[in-house]
């Protein structure tokens, strides 16, 4: 399962993350999502 969001998350635009990050939600998630989640908006930022 985790890697199917993160192979969502690796599809979205700068806009859509920014969309989730604002939400307010709870959702427990382990040091490889969170490093996985902040390579995919480093590989975005790289590609504008």
């Amino acid at each position: 399962m985790e890697d199917n969001i993160l192979k969502i998350l690796d599809d979205l635009d700068l806009e859509e993350v920014s969309l989730l990050l604002d939400q307010d939600f709870s959702m427990p998630i382990d040091n490889k999502i969170k490093n996985r989640i902040k390579s995919s908006v480093i590989k975005k930022l790289d590609l504008i």
